[in-house]
């Protein structure tokens, strides 16, 4: 505090403010030091909590990712099983059997929607499952 008081008194500083003022800049100087001590403590902190939060999350992220995959993998080997159990339904059907037309352009209209168009279905006789070259 005595240099503060020394540092005054070179700046002109009246000798009965001195003292008062040295303290008020001592106190003040002393605040600001521990708000700035604070801050940085808090800003440390607050990383580490940011961090364990990432941390945790990632983890409970990669498991999810593992079921995800197993999920993927059995969605796949069952759509594959009801895949060949309707080829072989189609192609264990007695041969030789008709359709009426509306319940065959309705049979060709569900294919198309799913994205297949089988031999059956290209004819004219349901409607065609292809726009002409015209």
């Amino acid at each position: 505090m005595s240099w503060i008081v020394a540092v005054l008194a070179r700046w002109g500083v009246p000798e009965a403010v001195r003292r008062p003022l040295g303290t008020v800049l001592l106190v003040l100087t002393l605040a600001i030091a521990v708000v700035a001590a604070w801050s940085l403590w808090l800003r440390a902190h607050d990383a580490a909590v940011i961090e364990r939060h990432d941390t945790a999350r990632e983890v409970e992220a990669g498991a999810a990712r593992e079921t995800a995959a197993g999920e993927r993998v059995d969605d796949a080997l069952r759509n594959e099983a009801n895949e060949r159990k309707n080829r072989e339904a189609i192609d264990n059907a007695p041969k030789g059997g008709t359709l009426d037309p509306a319940a065959h352009a309705l049979a060709c209209q569900r294919l198309r929607n799913l994205g297949r168009i089988p031999a059956a279905c290209r004819s004219s006789s349901c409607g065609g499952g292809e726009a002409s070259a015209e």
